[in-house]
């Protein structure tokens, strides 16, 4: 009994270190998805959303567009823009799409060209999200 005890822990204690040496091998990075621990770093924190184009529809302004600029560092990632209402944080026309590679002239690496998926009116925007992410 004592023998068949003594057996049951080493290989408790040979499974154990096998599964911790495997885990103990994987490397975290900021493109992959797997166990570990990593810092993520930004491409860049200070994002811009400017140049808004409108159009005068119904009776009121729209916002019908605008540019995205988050600089070289985030070339060719994906980008979320959400314009919402601000008070509530509801949101009013979102635009996605891939900022500009590197190379690109026009627009700049790291840039985009906005075109929201509805056009609110112009006076209703008092907030903006920004998500880049890739």
């Amino acid at each position: 009994m004592v023998k068949r005890l003594l057996i049951s822990a080493g290989v408790a204690v040979v499974v154990l270190g096998a599964v911790t040496g495997f885990a103990a091998s994987l490397t975290p990075s900021s493109d992959t998805l797997g166990s570990g621990s990593g810092g993520v770093s930004a491409c860049n924190s200070t994002a811009t959303v400017g140049s808004y184009t409108t159009s005068f529809s119904g009776g009121q302004y729209v916002v019908t567009g605008a540019t995205l600029s988050a600089g070289p560092l985030c070339a060719g990632k994906s980008y979320s823009v959400t314009l919402t209402d601000g008070a509530a944080g509801n949101p009013l026309a979102t635009a996605t799409g891939t900022l500009a590679s590197t190379g690109s002239t026009s627009p700049a690496p790291g840039s985009a060209v906005l075109s929201f998926s509805t056009t609110p009116a112009a006076s209703a925007v008092n907030g903006v999200v920004v998500t880049i992410s890739g």
